[in-house]
């Protein structure tokens, strides 16, 4: 209990970072708005789970703005929707690992972490 507590400050103050970094951000570029800034997911899905499409979406965001994303960082909810993916989307090898019992740790360009810090409905 004690690793996931410390666990759980060490990702608050980079959550802090990453708002204060955002809102600052902001006063350089002020076409990105805190809404779009935060870019919630499922804002375009069809499903009602995160979806590849998603992802793309908000990397769309930070790549017209010459920012380099490939982390991402999304709370248990969201870190699970990543096994609802069917082998259309993800491939055999992915599900194979998932079955084998292997962590979801990247997909594509994306390295995945998971945190109950980031609110749900936010990646």
């Amino acid at each position: 209990m004690s690793k996931q507590a410390i666990m759980r400050q060490e990702d608050a103050r980079l959550v802090t970072l990453l708002e204060v970094t955002a809102a600052e951000y902001r006063t350089v570029d002020p076409t990105s708005v805190r809404a779009r800034a935060r870019c919630p997911t499922r804002s375009r899905s069809q499903v009602p789970y995160l979806s590849p499409d998603d992802l793309y979406t908000a990397v769309t965001f930070t790549d017209q703005r010459m920012l380099d994303s490939t982390r991402l960082l999304c709370n248990p909810q969201e870190y699970r929707d990543f096994y609802r993916w069917d082998i259309n989307t993800t491939g055999w090898a992915f599900k194979d690992s998932v079955v084998a019992g292997e962590r979801i740790v990247q997909f594509g360009e994306f390295q995945i972490g998971k945190s109950i810090i980031i609110p749900p409905g936010t990646t």
